[in-house]
């Protein structure tokens, strides 16, 4: 499944609002220290990340694509772990700026995600993490963009599959977003937001369950 740039961009910002929709009105204008405001400021940071996918992809940057969603995983994982009730003395700690505590707990995040969540989420952060470092492997991407972007490329057909590969990861990036505004589990904080401020985000988040739940009944 892929999206339009637009509707890409539109559904980020819709949830960008009533994200600080929510800050201001619940949070006081995300001042007030809360678990709230700490995952609002996460999912801020992963929408503001977010934005620039599609012209890092329509711009052939693909290693820098690798860097982002490295980046943006970061801030989803931890939004998603300040989602869970007992994560309300970390959220504060990481509020006041302690070390260490952007870490995410894996555990916690895979078991929020897996139970209840769906498992129709794509690449993770392992698969990230090499090719976001100096690695070698890392190296050879950015060799193949470069050599791409200088017309020199021999492997043309490699490189437009991975492009087309990348835009369907887009739309699994948004749905991350809006899985974890959406979920409700007696586990997770309550959040105040109104869905009639999200018609497209409903619209993109039902669309996308339904066709890679109907994808891996295949």
């Amino acid at each position: 499944m892929t999206l339009s740039e637009p509707e890409d961009m539109n559904c980020l910002r819709e949830l960008g609002a009533e994200y600080f929709r929510v800050g201001a009105e619940h949070c006081k204008q995300l001042e007030d220290g809360s678990q709230l405001s700490a995952f609002l400021f996460l999912g801020i940071r992963a929408i503001s990340i977010a934005q620039g996918f599609p012209m890092l992809v329509s711009s052939h940057l693909l290693d820098t694509f690798d860097a982002a969603r490295r980046a943006f995983l970061e801030s989803n994982y931890l939004q998603i772990e300040f989602r869970l009730k007992e994560s309300a003395d970390k959220a504060k700690r990481w509020l006041g700026g302690e070390n260490g505590t952007w870490k995410t707990k894996f555990k916690k995040w895979e078991e929020a995600i897996l139970t209840p969540g769906p498992v129709v989420f794509g690449r993770e952060y392992g698969d990230f993490s090499e090719i976001a470092h100096p690695t070698f492997s890392a190296c050879q991407n950015s060799a193949a963009v470069l050599t791409h972007l200088l017309g020199i490329s021999a492997e043309k057909e490699k490189f437009d599959s991975a492009l087309v590969e990348v835009s369907t990861d887009i739309p699994a990036t948004l749905f991350r977003l809006t899985w974890i505004t959406f979920a409700t589990d007696e586990r997770f904080i309550q959040l105040p937001i109104d869905k009639s401020h999200l018609s497209k985000c409903v619209k993109f988040h039902d669309n996308y369950y339904r066709l890679r739940t109907e994808e891996q009944k295949k």
